[in-house]
């Protein structure tokens, strides 16, 4: 059996260059919905609020589905 994958991951990709200036990039990736976000600039930090937001939106879908299950 192997490892369980994590839910989301934060990953650096590099540089984007924007005309003469190199700006840090991160993506954020979903096991279920795919890429969260990809966009030129997105730091660290930034990266990482995205993925709360995006863990608490299948926190909040999953909540529900359990209250609809207990009905």
């Amino acid at each position: 059996m192997g490892a369980i994958q994590p839910l989301t991951e934060v990953k650096g990709t590099g540089k984007w260059d924007i005309g003469e200036i190199n700006v840090a990039h991160y993506k954020v990736t979903c096991r279920e919905c795919g890429v969260v976000s990809d966009k030129p600039g997105v730091t660290a930090a930034m990266a990482a609020l995205y993925r709360q937001r995006h863990l608490a939106e299948h926190l909040t879908a999953l909540a529900e589905e359990i209250a609809r299950a207990a009905r």
